[in-house]
């Protein structure tokens, strides 16, 4: 079985280029449209450092599968970054709302 593995999208430079940019290096200088080029990152190692690739601020870890069926001809150009993005926020505030609301029960019982 294949492991989950992630883009790290640079939200800076999507939001200076109008696309998604994609990390390709460790470096934070490194970006880039080609997805053959884009750097591949394990879950394990997203979820041990997520102030690094996933912060909400500066990167977010999206699934390469979910990248990969929305590229076109290997690039990012055509993916619409901002609804992608604004999706990925949707989804982690309504986890969040979630488990408050979890926290609360588990409260009160």
């Amino acid at each position: 079985m294949a492991s989950v593995q992630y883009y790290i999208v640079d939200l800076a430079k999507s939001s200076i280029h109008c696309r998604l940019v994609l990390q390709h290096s460790l470096r934070p200088a490194g970006g880039t449209c080609e997805l053959a080029r884009a750097r591949r990152v394990p879950e394990d190692e997203v979820n041990a450092a997520l102030s690094r690739y996933d912060n909400g601020s500066t990167t977010r870890a999206i699934l390469c599968d979910a990248i990969d069926q929305m590229a076109y001809a290997g690039r990012t150009d055509a993916i619409p970054w901002r609804e992608l993005l604004g999706l990925c926020k949707r989804v982690e505030e309504e986890q969040q709302a979630a488990k408050e609301t979890a926290q609360q029960q588990r409260a009160s019982a």
